[in-house]
């Protein structure tokens, strides 16, 4: 076999690929480099031992995070609603195995913290959060990077109580005057990088831009307001663990 043809396969598979996951992408690359003769089977089994080994850490790492949070959960026990416990036996395991499931396929381990804490927080909430809305906020944790879930969180921080008289909806006048506040306290919210940043939060629903105000921002600005699904995320990330040990 032309040891072109897996490279042009792995090309043609990362080109059909419109969102490829890092580990499960490199598990098709390694099968394909498998075909191309005893050195493309050395390097395939090779990076597939890599990327199994990866896995398992992921998962265990997982597994960790989760049990730093379910402790909290503890003094739910006593006033639980029926409910509830419905809720936990029936619509938490899916979203347990889902977590696991992407947390395995993902790189980063900031990305595997943020979706153990989706779970974790998603038992807490019940049935007051539907486990779909718990398995969109996964989808949207491996795919946001620590820089996107910063300014996600600033944004909430300096917005959230002030959008929410106006129920999020992103109003000229208040995305403005937060946006100000937001870049009086840190220079990255003047810089380049934020408008990619904004582009790629509004795109999975979690901002939106807001029309500038003269005199209040630059021209070169471009305020976002952050939406309700801003705001779940955040809340589903947060980590109560950690926050009580302060």
């Amino acid at each position: 076999m032309n040891i072109d043809d897996p490279i042009k396969a792995a090309r043609a598979q990362v080109a059909a690929d419109e969102y490829p996951v890092p580990i499960e992408l490199g598990g098709k690359i390694a099968n394909l480099i498998s075909r191309a003769g005893r050195a493309g089977q050395l390097i395939g089994g090779a990076l597939n031992a890599a990327l199994a080994k990866k896995k398992e850490e992921n998962q265990d790492y997982f597994i960790e995070v989760l049990l730093e949070e379910v402790p909290r959960l503890n003094h739910q026990l006593d006033h639980i609603s029926e409910e509830h416990k419905r809720f936990v036996a029936e619509e938490l395991p899916g979203v347990i195995l889902e977590g696991v499931r992407r947390a395995r396929e993902t790189r980063a381990t900031g990305r595997i913290r943020r979706m153990a804490l989706i779970v974790a927080n998603s038992a807490a909430f019940g049935p007051k959060q539907p486990a779909d809305k718990a398995d969109e906020m996964l989808r949207i944790a491996g795919d946001l990077s620590d820089t996107d879930v910063w300014v996600l969180s600033e944004l909430h921080r300096v917005q959230a109580p002030i959008l929410k008289q106006y129920s999020f909806l992103p109003e000229r006048d208040p995305v403005n005057d937060t946006w100000k506040v937001l870049q009086s306290e840190n220079s990255f919210f003047n810089g380049a990088e934020i408008h990619g940043i904004c582009s790629k939060l509004q795109s999975y629903g979690l901002v939106a831009r807001a029309d500038r105000k003269p005199r209040v921002v630059d021209l070169v600005s471009a305020p976002c307001g952050i939406l309700p699904n801003g705001v779940a995320f955040v809340e589903y990330i947060r980590e109560y663990a950690a926050e009580a040990a302060l």
